[in-house]
């Protein structure tokens, strides 16, 4: 299951093939990101606490690819911003103020 997801991720070039910036989904940088890409699938109302930029695997970085989301400060009472498919969302940012995505 990991491995079918894995192929079909690298395939359609998941998750830089998603920006609105105009890449093919056969494009060979497109395909080695999607190699090193972690997928993440969040339930609605699911939420992703995002990484640290200090922590072990350096600065990350998190590409909406389906459905929709919002940032929200850790409270959990105040969206700071809406997600849409084809987001770039920068962790370490949301991380420092203790901001979550919620799905």
């Amino acid at each position: 299951l990991v491995v079918a997801g894995r192929n079909k991720q690298v395939l359609h070039g998941l998750p830089i093939s998603a920006l609105p910036i105009d890449v093919a989904a056969d494009d060979v940088t497109a395909r080695a990101v999607a190699l090193q890409a972690e997928r993440v699938d969040l339930a609605p109302g699911e939420v992703w606490m995002p990484a640290r930029d200090d922590g072990p695997c350096g600065p990350h970085f998190w590409v909406l690819v389906k459905g929709k989301g919002c940032v929200e400060v850790a409270d959990g009472l105040r969206v700071v911003m809406p997600l849409n498919v084809g987001s770039l969302f920068l962790e370490g940012m949301a991380a420092d103020f203790g901001a979550h995505v919620r799905a």
